[in-house]
């Protein structure tokens, strides 16, 4: 949730924004995320960042984020039953080893309203046993 926003005036600050990055520095990678959000970020909410290993994407939610929701543009992907509300560039950014079914862009499911796009409500209260491992 907004990676990519200097919230400290750092001038060395160098973030670039990408909410779930799953690639990088040439690295092949296979990766599973189910049941995540990404929101607010200055990049893309999920993406491969150049990762040509096999990712799996189920049940997230992406919303607000500036550029791509889901950018897969070079590398094998499965995206299933995610939803994408309210970003800047669009939906999906996928190439030809992309998977894409039972989500909101592809398959003519109405997007749901939200209770609340309050980035507060996620966070639990301190103290709360919720907010700790077991």
């Amino acid at each position: 949730m907004g990676n990519g926003k200097n919230r400290w005036s750092d001038s060395a600050f160098a973030g670039d924004g990408n909410g779930y990055r799953l690639g990088g520095d040439g690295e092949t990678v296979a990766h599973v995320v189910n049941n995540s959000a990404a929101w607010d970020n200055a990049g893309n909410g999920f993406t491969e960042n150049s990762n040509k290993g096999a990712i799996v994407i189920n049940r997230t939610t992406a919303y607000a984020n500036a550029k791509w929701v889901y950018y897969f543009a070079t590398g094998v992907a499965r995206l299933g039953k995610n939803l994408a509300v309210s970003n800047g560039s669009g939906s999906v950014n996928k190439g030809s080893s992309v998977v894409s079914a039972g989500n909101n862009w592809d398959s003519g499911i109405a997007t749901p309203a939200f209770r609340s796009t309050n980035a507060s409500t996620t966070f639990n209260a301190p103290g709360s046993r919720a907010a700790h491992c077991p």
